[in-house]
């Protein structure tokens, strides 16, 4: 009679009979068979029995059938064989025979089950093969083994440390993979019973060509027995008498393969240790894939640290450069960021060069509106310039404009530009002293010129005080000539006297021409009479509108 046998889940140990033709199993009391299991449904698989075939059918349970680790379709019936198994929630089954292993099968029965214990503790009947059991056995420890680390030797470690224990006929073992981009073998791993030292061995490259080409194992119990006659001459070189090479396939690829060989005895190697290697090699695969792509993710991520630190090494060196430029820059410098849509500034940063223009502390500004911080911002009326530059992200220039704000003052010329962060960046100038160095210029430029005009008109009046002296002494000469002839004469004397006087006062007149006209002499202030002048003057011309 065939039975189903609990191998894992709350009934373990326990099995039914399938005597009926139709079976339920589930939760409730109802079922024929009842698991304690949460996981299963209330009627969760109908089991029949036609002749001699056993059909299993997932009756639209919540967390599915599983048969040989692959799901089933609720309400179609799928054919059970002796050897499969059933994953019904947490609970692992199996029909009365011996089990049909293979890697797949392994590897999801596995990932099904939260715990994995010795399946030997299972109460089965004495009639029961116990092979099937052990070999189970050593897969789950295997598998669980495998998973628990990504250092590819040590997996591989561990893998040939299993199947040297199980298989004790394997006298010599490897694993080899198929390299990236060459298409070559390289022997990843290889052991010896004879010689334990050994790190290599010398294995058959047409039986391992062979599996890698066609997918599939081979096995030779007995190299003497083969018919063909170039692989067996080839192998018998090297003195093996058995030997078996099953692939190592991950994602319908063939990655590798695992190779082993007796060179004692023929016959060395059964079927059942052909399906028992298969069954090692699917969890050995996965985990020889999971290892080397952790261990190129291992090197991306080295070799992107790597470049993130030489990154970050030279983004420390640009920002200590820029900072050295920020501080040591001849014009002030504040940083300002942008509240709300920009109609406010707040001060994150300024250069010791601002500290010093305006007479400010850095840690008594920062966190400050900006019109708080420089008063004369606003008087000038940049803040709507701000406001515009960080909108636009167009940068700006004012002309140079007096600035009269805080403790500081003077001239200055300021650049506004808006960073791609969206940070303000105002840029100026104290050009007080070029201010005052060109208003000094423009006043000597103008001493200059009028220094320029004295001395033209100085040269005129040098030249017209010569001209004139002449004809004062023509008019002189003629007065006193004019008193020889009328001497006597009281009107001609008078007149004669008003002459003198006028010409006494034209070579005053003369004298200071002459002192005017000598750039660089000292010049003296008189006093004048002013109604002196005035009647000396009267004299002069009284006669003339009599």
């Amino acid at each position: 009679m065939v039975k189903l046998h609990v191998i894992d889940g709350p009934n373990k140990g326990e099995s039914w009979t399938i005597g009926k033709d139709i079976l339920f199993l589930g939760r409730r009391k109802e079922n024929d068979i009842r698991l304690n299991d949460p996981s299963v449904s209330g009627r969760h698989l109908r089991i029949q029995k036609k002749k001699d075939t056993i059909y299993i059918e997932d009756l639209d349970s919540t967390n599915g059938t599983f048969l040989n680790g692959q799901s089933i379709i609720s309400g179609h019936p799928v054919e059970v064989r002796e050897g499969d198994l059933i994953t019904v929630g947490n609970t692992l089954i199996s029909l009365d025979a011996e089990f049909t292993l293979s890697g797949t099968l392994i590897h999801r029965a596995s990932r099904d089950l939260r715990q994995v214990e010795k399946v030997k503790e299972v109460g089965l009947p004495k009639d029961r093969p116990m092979t099937a059991l052990k070999n189970l056995e050593l897969i789950y420890r295997v598998s669980s083994a495998l998973m628990q680390s990504f250092d590819i030797q040590e997996i591989l470690e561990t893998f040939m440390d299993s199947l040297f224990e199980c298989l004790k006929r394997i006298e010599r073992g490897a694993v080899l993979l198929i390299e990236d981009g060459t298409e070559g073998l390289k022997e990843i791993i290889a052991r010896s019973r004879v010689n334990k030292r050994s790190k290599s061995i010398r294995y058959s490259k047409s039986i391992v060509t062979r599996v890698i080409n066609e997918g599939k194992p081979v096995v030779m119990t007995d190299i003497s027995l083969d018919k063909d006659a170039d692989l067996s001459d080839s192998i018998r070189s090297m003195k093996i008498r058995s030997v078996m090479c099953v692939p190592l396939i991950s994602r319908s690829h063939v990655k590798g393969v695992i190779y082993v060989d007796s060179l004692k005895e023929p016959h060395g190697f059964r079927k059942e240790d052909l399906r028992l290697l298969m069954a090692l090699a699917s969890p050995a695969s996965i985990a020889i894939e999971n290892a080397l792509m952790y261990s190129n993710l291992e090197r991306m991520v080295e070799s992107r640290t790597k470049s993130l630190k030489e990154a970050e090494k030279r983004l420390r060196k640009s920002e200590s450069r820029f900072r050295a430029i920020f501080d040591n820059m001849e014009s002030g410098v504040v940083v300002c960021e942008a509240e709300g849509q920009g109609e406010e500034f707040v001060v994150i940063d300024v250069n010791h060069a601002a500290e010093r223009i305006d007479k400010v502390r850095k840690d008594k500004i920062l966190g400050k509106r900006v019109e708080e911080a420089f008063p004369g911002f606003k008087t000038l009326g940049l803040l709507s310039i701000f406001h515009r530059v960080w909108e636009s992200g167009k940068p700006e220039q004012v002309p140079p404009c007096l600035y009269e704000g805080g403790h500081a003052q003077g001239w200055r010329e300021f650049d506004i530009h808006r960073l791609p962060s969206g940070e303000l960046v105002i840029i100026y100038r104290d050009i007080t002293d070029e201010k005052r160095a060109e208003e000094e210029q423009r006043m000597l430029q103008k001493k200059l010129m009028h220094s320029q005009k004295l001395e033209s008109v100085g040269r005129l009046a040098g030249g017209v005080a010569h001209n004139f002296r002449n004809i004062l002494q023509a008019i002189l000469g003629n007065a006193e000539y004019l008193q020889m002839v009328k001497h006597g004469d009281a009107v001609v004397e008078e007149a004669v006297r008003n002459i003198n006087n006028s010409v006494d006062k034209g070579v005053d007149l003369i004298h200071s021409l002459m002192h005017f006209s000598k750039l660089g002499e000292e010049l003296k202030l008189e006093i004048l009479d002013l109604a002196e002048v005035i009647r000396d003057t009267y004299r002069i011309i009284e006669k003339v509108f009599d």
